[in-house]
């Protein structure tokens, strides 16, 4: 029997998304099997199709219709009996239902899993968009983010009472993301990638904070071995002036730049590399990393500022570089590729480490830790 009824505050909805919401709607579904789940859906680009939740509302719109619709969606929750409001990234929501929670006896939780100083650099946020985010943060019951370390980050940057936050790490569907339900060659069929070349996997956000290294690293690598392709696989504002940087080894053969791919279809991706590099200087709770290990695809990753290497097995910490030293990347790459038993060592390590992010282990403590 469902016991827990929480009202879910969902920011986005798209069956084909290229993020990491595919996960959070495999989140929802599986939360819904335990607990009496009410779904709400703040931009939806398409009906929204959930199975396991009570109810589910779209509640797609801008301006002030559409923030009465949500308020009144709030409440309508709170008097249906929803004490335990989430909301993942619907801060404006979040902090009605916070006030509303304040005056009526439930709890608000906003997920929240970012690294605000290099967010801030980048979309370039006014003075009152940083205050409202602060507001929220007060005005809530709890912050839920995805490890210790960005709790401590958190509660010192706004600051916050370190007890209030509350750490509910990433998750993954392990059955979705299985290297022996996917056929390796698919992929490289498609593209004309010969069999005898190893294959090279960047899939993320294409940010300049996140791949602005990548023509130095593929350079340095194409310089030493002609066996090797890199795969880029993603979208950003970077997109343009990467293809530009990387035009001579794109029209060589030995780049693939594949744009935006939905969730849904990156276990393909994962299966036919040899190898998934990660470069970002920044970096809160990576779950591509996860979905790496998922696979069993080792990786060379940079440290992301420090926060990566928390939740990161001990055998994997060789292949993880800090900001000061990520010109050995190269190398490290050619290393794991040339060195099979190695390899294979480090993937066995990250696929018996992931399994601690299952889907229905962090459904469970979820529950636990919200209820």
């Amino acid at each position: 029997m469902k016991q827990a009824k929480i009202c879910f505050n969902l920011l986005n909805y798209r069956t084909a998304t290229h993020r990491h919401y595919y996960h959070i709607y495999e989140f929802i579904e599986a939360l819904g099997l335990k607990a009496d789940v009410r779904l709400h859906v703040m931009d939806a680009q398409e009906p929204p199709v959930f199975e396991s939740p009570t109810k589910v509302l779209d509640l797609t719109g801008r301006g002030f219709i559409a923030t009465i619709r949500r308020c009144s969606a709030i409440i309508s929750a709170r008097f249906q009996g929803y004490s335990i409001f989430y909301h993942h990234y619907t801060t404006g929501p979040a902090r009605f239902s916070a006030l509303l929670n304040r005056l009526a006896g439930g709890r608000t939780y906003l997920w929240h899993c970012i690294v605000m100083d290099a967010l801030d650099d980048i979309v370039q946020t006014n003075k009152l968009q940083r205050y409202l985010l602060r507001l929220t943060f007060r005005m809530i019951h709890h912050l839920v983010t995805g490890t210790d370390y960005m709790a401590d980050y958190y509660a010192a940057r706004y600051p916050l009472r370190r007890d209030t936050i509350r750490v509910i790490p990433n998750y993954i569907n392990l059955k979705r993301f299985d290297r022996s339900m996917v056929n390796p060659r698919e992929i490289p069929d498609s593209l004309g990638i010969d069999p005898e070349k190893k294959i090279v996997l960047y899939l993320h956000e294409i940010e300049e904070g996140r791949a602005a290294l990548l023509p130095e690293i593929i350079a340095a690598v194409i310089e030493k071995r002609n066996d090797i392709v890199f795969i880029i696989a993603g979208d950003g504002h970077y997109r343009a002036a990467l293809e530009k940087r990387l035009k001579e080894w794109i029209d060589g053969g030995a780049v693939f730049m594949i744009g935006k791919i939905p969730n849904i279809d990156t276990p393909k991706y994962y299966g036919c590399a040899n190898l998934y590099i990660m470069t970002s200087s920044f970096e809160a709770f990576s779950r591509v990393l996860l979905e790496a290990m998922a696979m069993g695809v080792p990786y060379i990753a940079t440290d992301g500022g420090g926060n990566i290497r928390t939740y990161t097995p001990a055998d994997h910490q060789e292949f993880i570089l800090s900001k000061e030293n990520w010109y050995l990347f190269p190398d490290k790459i050619i290393q794991l590729l040339d060195d099979p038993e190695q390899a294979q060592a480090f993937s066995d390590a990250g696929h018996r480490h992931v399994q601690q992010f299952s889907l229905d282990k962090i459904v469970d403590l979820f529950l636990n830790t919200i209820t």
